[in-house]
């Protein structure tokens, strides 16, 4: 009998640590995984591209879902026409997507962990009168050459 109760002192032994190793990796990965705190605009340095780019970011933070394309375009400015596609179809709809280039300060409601240097794309619905836009897509991207943004910390 007292044989056995050793290999349970054991057992649990084990069990408890291995339960302290597994509780402190749990920890670990929950700490990395909260929510964090949305990281401060990160700096722009000037220059006339990126001037021209932190203004259509800053004019998109005004651009709402169902806006006509002409309002869209009276804050951002009109888009190059090679960044706009041909009509398309999308979940059965007959739209157009319209691509910017833009410099993100403050975070938009469709995209809040986005800031810097972004590709922006804008999808109309092709089939009704003034275009309504009904999608806002960000995806940050690395800056091309001429442009500076320096990136947060």
């Amino acid at each position: 009998m007292a044989g056995a109760g050793r290999i349970s002192r054991h057992r649990l032994a084990a069990f408890v640590a291995i339960l302290i190793a597994l509780l402190g990796v749990w920890w670990g990965v929950r700490d990395r995984q909260s929510p964090a705190t949305p990281e401060p605009a990160p700096p722009i340095t000037s220059g006339p591209e990126t001037s021209r780019l932190q203004a259509i970011g800053q004019g998109l933070l005004s651009v709402r879902s169902g806006m006509p394309r002409a309002e869209v375009e009276a804050l951002i400015g009109r888009p190059d026409p090679k960044e706009t596609s041909p009509v398309e179809r999308m979940d059965g709809q007959t739209v157009f997507r319209i691509r910017y280039m833009a410099v993100l300060r403050d975070p938009h409601p469709v995209a809040p962990n986005v800031r810097g240097y972004c590709e922006v794309e804008l999808i109309y619905d092709a089939s009704r009168s003034g275009h309504p836009l009904i999608q806002i897509i960000f995806t940050p991207k690395l800056p091309p050459p001429g442009v500076r943004v320096a990136r947060a910390t």
